[in-house]
């Protein structure tokens, strides 16, 4: 995989190279003035397109651009269409060449680092997927000029979530709240490197899910009206309360966590007796069931364990799962 911090001057030689183009809608809307997306697909991306319906829809694409596996497909956008082209690119003739412009600050930080593609099934999130890395991925912080402050929010979700589990000195960076711009790199090296060490996702890559679990969950039951970065920062909250009740961190360091977020504006979890929490209580346990880290019927979180550290502990049920998740 390549990474880089780039232009528009690249991307739209990534775009003359490209054999097919998949692009979000909006974006090509946006940036029609600065790209040439003509014979691009657009996608009306959204969790609940995020399914085989426009799994076909690229694939018809391809066959119409007569793709072959030299071919090189060149997907822009957020996670959502990085994660759709990207299975479709993977299992479209056993695998195409991808590449990535992600436009969002969630899939800069996140969702195009590390090789995972996937689309939603039967309510759950990324159920089919596969890991394909992509050859190049291409940066350009200009596309967060544009950005809406609540998708930003969901980028800096999963930046925390990083600084949480990479030892300290980023955590302590964004105390001052440094411009996107200034960190990217090094949130793009704390990932690849995590990734690139366990590509498969069995064993240390597993840290990156700290408060995924949560989210999973929290996303399915709200049938995806809370989006994915939203849901991640409730899930880092319920990360932290869980490991201050199994006092594997101290009451200062998870007041720290807290304060983080609230710098950053993080939803806060709401009351028990709101409708989310009735919701996690009545259907979150069939969404846990599904969830592609258990073993077994056992339940994997990924718990904060002393500061900007996380352990990786199995052998919760789902049933206690809920139980942290809904718990005062």
């Amino acid at each position: 995989m390549d990474f880089s911090i780039t232009s528009f001057h690249s991307i739209t030689k990534a775009l003359k190279q490209a054999t097919a183009v998949i692009v979000d809608h909006k974006v090509a809307e946006l940036y029609k003035n600065k790209l040439d997306f003509s014979e691009a697909l657009l996608l009306h991306a959204s969790e609940e397109e995020k399914t085989t319906k426009h799994l076909h829809y690229i694939y018809n694409y391809l066959l119409k651009r007569n793709v072959t596996r030299e071919d090189i497909v060149l997907g822009i956008g957020g996670g959502i269409t990085t994660d759709l082209s990207g299975y479709a690119t993977a299992t479209f003739k056993r695998g195409c060449k991808l590449e990535l412009v992600p436009t969002t600050l969630l899939a800069m930080a996140d969702a195009a680092i590390g090789s995972k593609t996937g689309i939603n099934f039967a309510g759950i999130k990324n159920l089919i997927g596969a890991f394909y890395p992509a050859r190049k991925i291409y940066i350009n912080p200009a596309f967060l000029d544009t950005l809406p402050e609540e998708n930003m929010l969901e980028g800096w979700a999963e930046i925390i979530k990083s600084s949480l589990i990479s030892g300290g000195k980023l955590f302590h960076k964004l105390k001052s709240c440094p411009e996107p711009v200034d960190i990217l790199s090094e949130i793009i090296n704390i990932k690849s490197t995590i990734c690139q060490a366990d590509l498969y996702d069995k064993t240390s890559r597993r840290q990156l899910n700290l408060g995924h679990t949560f989210a999973h969950v929290i996303e399915s039951v709200s049938d995806f009206k809370i989006r994915h970065g939203l849901a991640v920062a409730m899930g880092l909250r319920i990360a932290a309360k869980a490991a201050r009740q199994m006092e594997m961190i101290s009451e200062e360091y998870f007041l720290e966590i807290h304060q983080l977020m609230d710098l950053y504006n993080m939803p806060i979890l709401p009351p028990q007796n709101s409708e989310l929490m009735k919701a996690i209580r009545e259907r979150g346990q069939t969404a846990l069931e599904q969830d592609k880290k258990n073993v077994g019927s056992a339940i994997t979180l990924v718990l904060p364990e002393g500061k900007c550290k996380v352990a990786i502990i199995s052998g919760f049920s789902s049933a206690e799962v809920i139980r942290l998740m809904t718990s005062g």
